[in-house]
Protein backbone atom coordinates (compact mmCIF):
# COMPACT_ATOMS: atom_id res chain seq x y z
CA UNK A 1 0.00 0.00 0.00
CA UNK A 2 3.06 2.30 0.20
CA UNK A 3 4.23 4.62 -2.55
CA UNK A 4 7.52 3.61 -4.16
CA UNK A 5 9.30 6.64 -2.69
CA UNK A 6 8.04 5.87 0.83
CA UNK A 7 9.20 2.26 0.59
CA UNK A 8 12.60 3.39 -0.65
CA UNK A 9 13.13 5.86 2.20
CA UNK A 10 11.93 3.46 4.89
CA UNK A 11 14.01 0.60 3.49
CA UNK A 12 17.05 2.87 3.38
CA UNK A 13 16.48 3.93 6.99
CA UNK A 14 16.04 0.35 8.20
CA UNK A 15 19.21 -0.75 6.43
CA UNK A 16 21.07 2.17 8.06
CA UNK A 17 20.21 0.60 11.44
CA UNK A 18 20.90 -2.99 10.41
CA UNK A 19 22.48 -3.78 7.04
CA UNK A 20 21.29 -7.40 7.42
CA UNK A 21 17.64 -6.51 8.05
CA UNK A 22 15.04 -8.39 6.03
CA UNK A 23 12.61 -6.38 3.90
CA UNK A 24 9.21 -8.07 3.72
CA UNK A 25 6.51 -7.49 1.11
CA UNK A 26 3.16 -7.18 2.86
CA UNK A 27 0.14 -9.38 2.11
CA UNK A 28 -1.54 -8.95 -1.26
CA UNK A 29 -5.30 -9.52 -0.89
CA UNK A 30 -6.91 -10.80 -4.07
CA UNK A 31 -10.37 -11.61 -5.37
CA UNK A 32 -11.48 -13.19 -8.61
CA UNK A 33 -11.18 -10.92 -11.62
CA UNK A 34 -14.45 -9.04 -11.94
CA UNK A 35 -16.12 -8.50 -15.28
CA UNK A 36 -18.45 -5.52 -15.51
CA UNK A 37 -21.26 -5.80 -18.06
CA UNK A 38 -23.65 -3.29 -19.57
CA UNK A 39 -27.01 -3.72 -17.86
CA UNK A 40 -28.89 -3.26 -21.15
CA UNK A 41 -27.14 -5.63 -23.55
CA UNK A 42 -25.04 -7.76 -21.20
CA UNK A 43 -21.81 -7.01 -23.07
CA UNK A 44 -18.55 -6.73 -21.14
CA UNK A 45 -17.58 -3.10 -20.49
CA UNK A 46 -14.35 -3.44 -18.50
CA UNK A 47 -12.39 -5.63 -16.12
CA UNK A 48 -10.69 -4.85 -12.84
CA UNK A 49 -7.67 -6.70 -11.51
CA UNK A 50 -8.09 -9.23 -8.74
CA UNK A 51 -5.21 -7.75 -6.71
CA UNK A 52 -6.65 -5.28 -4.24
CA UNK A 53 -3.45 -3.33 -3.59
CA UNK A 54 -2.15 -0.54 -5.83
CA UNK A 55 1.60 -1.09 -5.72
CA UNK A 56 2.71 -4.70 -5.35
CA UNK A 57 4.99 -4.49 -8.38
CA UNK A 58 6.40 -1.13 -7.33
CA UNK A 59 7.35 -2.40 -3.87
CA UNK A 60 9.02 -5.45 -5.42
CA UNK A 61 11.02 -3.13 -7.69
CA UNK A 62 12.11 -0.98 -4.74
CA UNK A 63 13.13 -4.02 -2.70
CA UNK A 64 15.23 -5.20 -5.63
CA UNK A 65 16.78 -1.73 -5.88
CA UNK A 66 17.72 -1.75 -2.18
CA UNK A 67 19.13 -5.28 -2.40
CA UNK A 68 19.87 -7.52 0.57
CA UNK A 69 17.61 -10.11 2.11
CA UNK A 70 13.90 -10.00 1.20
CA UNK A 71 10.87 -12.20 1.83
CA UNK A 72 7.23 -12.35 0.78
CA UNK A 73 4.45 -12.25 3.36
CA UNK A 74 3.53 -15.92 3.05
CA UNK A 75 7.05 -17.10 3.87
CA UNK A 76 7.51 -14.55 6.64
CA UNK A 77 4.18 -14.93 8.44
CA UNK A 78 4.30 -18.72 8.13
CA UNK A 79 7.70 -18.98 9.79
CA UNK A 80 8.08 -21.34 12.73
CA UNK A 81 7.25 -20.08 16.20
CA UNK A 82 10.96 -19.94 17.08
CA UNK A 83 11.80 -17.67 14.13
CA UNK A 84 10.75 -14.48 15.84
CA UNK A 85 12.05 -11.12 14.71
CA UNK A 86 14.10 -9.08 17.17
CA UNK A 87 12.20 -6.05 16.03
CA UNK A 88 10.33 -4.61 13.10
CA UNK A 89 8.84 -1.51 11.48
CA UNK A 90 5.42 -2.52 10.21
CA UNK A 91 3.46 -0.36 7.76
CA UNK A 92 -0.20 -1.17 7.12
CA UNK A 93 -2.43 1.31 5.33
CA UNK A 94 -4.93 -1.31 4.22
CA UNK A 95 -8.62 -0.41 4.17
CA UNK A 96 -9.45 -3.52 6.17
CA UNK A 97 -8.17 -5.53 9.15
CA UNK A 98 -5.26 -6.95 7.18
CA UNK A 99 -3.50 -8.65 10.08
CA UNK A 100 -6.46 -10.82 11.16
CA UNK A 101 -7.32 -11.98 14.65
CA UNK A 102 -3.83 -13.19 15.60
CA UNK A 103 -0.40 -11.61 15.35
CA UNK A 104 1.90 -13.62 13.05
CA UNK A 105 4.50 -15.66 14.94
CA UNK A 106 7.53 -13.53 13.95
CA UNK A 107 5.88 -10.43 15.46
CA UNK A 108 4.81 -11.94 18.78
CA UNK A 109 7.92 -10.60 20.46
CA UNK A 110 10.60 -8.03 19.80
CA UNK A 111 10.40 -4.26 19.54
CA UNK A 112 7.57 -3.26 17.19
CA UNK A 113 6.96 0.08 15.51
CA UNK A 114 3.56 0.07 13.79
CA UNK A 115 2.40 2.67 11.29
CA UNK A 116 -1.23 2.24 10.26
CA UNK A 117 -4.55 3.97 9.66
CA UNK A 118 -7.00 1.46 11.20
CA UNK A 119 -6.89 -0.38 14.54
CA UNK A 120 -5.89 -4.05 14.58
CA UNK A 121 -4.04 -6.55 16.77
CA UNK A 122 -0.67 -5.02 15.90
CA UNK A 123 -1.71 -1.44 16.70
CA UNK A 124 -3.03 -2.68 20.05
CA UNK A 125 0.14 -4.63 20.83
CA UNK A 126 3.09 -2.54 19.73
CA UNK A 127 5.82 -0.49 21.39
CA UNK A 128 5.44 2.59 19.20
CA UNK A 129 2.30 3.51 17.25
CA UNK A 130 2.50 6.12 14.48
CA UNK A 131 -0.72 7.37 12.86
CA UNK A 132 -0.27 6.89 9.13
CA UNK A 133 -1.53 9.07 6.30
CA UNK A 134 -4.07 7.61 3.87
CA UNK A 135 -3.41 7.35 0.14
CA UNK A 136 -5.28 10.58 -0.64
CA UNK A 137 -2.96 12.45 1.73
CA UNK A 138 0.27 11.36 0.01
CA UNK A 139 2.33 12.08 -3.07
CA UNK A 140 4.46 9.52 -4.87
CA UNK A 141 4.24 6.85 -7.53
CA UNK A 142 2.76 3.39 -8.00
CA UNK A 143 3.52 0.69 -10.55
CA UNK A 144 0.45 -0.96 -12.06
CA UNK A 145 0.02 -4.59 -13.10
CA UNK A 146 1.36 -3.78 -16.59
CA UNK A 147 4.60 -2.43 -15.14
CA UNK A 148 3.77 1.24 -15.77
CA UNK A 149 5.01 3.69 -13.14
CA UNK A 150 2.53 6.51 -12.53
CA UNK A 151 2.87 9.56 -10.31
CA UNK A 152 0.11 10.87 -8.07
CA UNK A 153 -0.24 13.92 -5.87
CA UNK A 154 -1.96 14.47 -2.54
CA UNK A 155 -5.57 15.58 -2.73
CA UNK A 156 -5.85 16.71 0.91
CA UNK A 157 -3.48 17.33 3.81
CA UNK A 158 -3.25 14.80 6.66
CA UNK A 159 -5.31 15.59 9.78
CA UNK A 160 -3.69 17.43 12.65
CA UNK A 161 -1.33 15.19 14.61
CA UNK A 162 -0.55 12.99 11.60
CA UNK A 163 2.65 13.38 9.62
CA UNK A 164 2.95 12.30 6.01
CA UNK A 165 4.73 8.92 5.95
CA UNK A 166 7.53 10.06 3.65
CA UNK A 167 8.03 13.10 5.88
CA UNK A 168 8.68 10.79 8.84
CA UNK A 169 11.34 8.82 6.96
CA UNK A 170 12.81 12.03 5.52
CA UNK A 171 13.40 13.34 9.02
CA UNK A 172 14.70 10.04 10.41
CA UNK A 173 17.31 9.94 7.65
CA UNK A 174 18.59 13.31 8.86
CA UNK A 175 17.51 15.20 5.75
CA UNK A 176 16.79 18.89 6.10
CA UNK A 177 14.14 21.04 4.48
CA UNK A 178 10.79 19.85 3.20
CA UNK A 179 10.25 16.44 1.67
CA UNK A 180 10.69 16.66 -2.12
CA UNK A 181 9.27 13.66 -3.97
CA UNK A 182 11.04 14.58 -7.22
CA UNK A 183 14.41 14.72 -5.42
CA UNK A 184 13.80 11.23 -4.01
CA UNK A 185 12.96 9.86 -7.46
CA UNK A 186 16.16 11.37 -8.81
CA UNK A 187 18.11 9.67 -6.01
CA UNK A 188 16.42 6.35 -6.80
CA UNK A 189 17.55 6.57 -10.42
CA UNK A 190 15.78 5.24 -13.47
CA UNK A 191 13.03 4.36 -14.15
CA UNK A 192 11.80 6.38 -11.15
CA UNK A 193 13.73 9.55 -12.05
CA UNK A 194 11.70 9.95 -15.23
CA UNK A 195 8.31 9.73 -13.49
CA UNK A 196 6.41 13.01 -13.50
CA UNK A 197 2.88 14.13 -12.78
CA UNK A 198 0.89 14.40 -16.03
CA UNK A 199 0.25 17.89 -17.32
CA UNK A 200 -3.20 18.76 -18.56
CA UNK A 201 -3.19 21.57 -21.09
CA UNK A 202 -6.98 21.64 -20.95
CA UNK A 203 -6.90 22.93 -17.37
CA UNK A 204 -5.93 26.42 -18.57
CA UNK A 205 -8.96 26.53 -20.85
CA UNK A 206 -11.60 25.19 -18.51
CA UNK A 207 -14.57 27.56 -18.13
CA UNK A 208 -15.34 29.10 -14.79
CA UNK A 209 -17.90 27.42 -12.54
CA UNK A 210 -21.49 28.42 -13.13
CA UNK A 211 -24.10 28.23 -10.43
CA UNK A 212 -27.75 27.58 -11.06
CA UNK A 213 -30.75 27.41 -8.79
CA UNK A 214 -32.29 23.95 -8.57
Amino acid sequence: MMACEEAYLLGKYIRSIDAQATLVLGPVPTTAEDVFKNYLDGKETFRIQGEKVPNRRGIERVMQLLGGRTMNWSSFSGAAEGARAKGGWIVGGYLSNWIGAEIPAPFKSGFRVVQDILPNELTRNCDVLLPSAAWAEKAGSWENFQGKLQAFDSAITPPEGTRNDAGVYHKLLGKTGRYDVDAVRKEMGEPFAAVKLPTDERAAHEPAFEFVEL
